[in-house]
């Protein structure tokens, strides 16, 4: 990106860097994404200079096995209406888009 003089870099955090998660035994992954999320703010800062973008995303909750784990089908329905307009919550992408 340097030689190219710009680019753009995404990094994937999410939403239990920013809120207390008592769901599952977390604080491990909670920060390490808070870490991710702080490091994504300080490359924006150092890259801006060289005309590259870096920011993160932070989805909420993304169904996976783990969450199947904790959570039953209809707990996670009932608890996603009572806090979301739209009912549903994020699948996993089914495949990754080349770099």
């Amino acid at each position: 990106m340097l030689k190219r003089a710009g680019g753009s870099i995404v990094n994937v955090g999410s939403i239990w860097a920013l809120i207390a998660v008592g769901a599952t035994p977390s604080s491990a992954y909670s920060a390490g994404k808070a870490g991710m999320h702080t490091h994504t703010r300080n490359l924006a800062i150092e890259f801006a200079a060289q005309n590259i973008r870096v920011n993160a995303v932070a989805p909420a909750v993304v169904e996976t096995p783990l969450w199947d784990t904790f959570l039953t089908s209809q707990e996670r329905v009932k608890s996603n209406r009572a806090r979301s307009p739209y009912a549903g919550y994020a699948q996993r992408a089914a495949r990754v888009l080349p770099t």
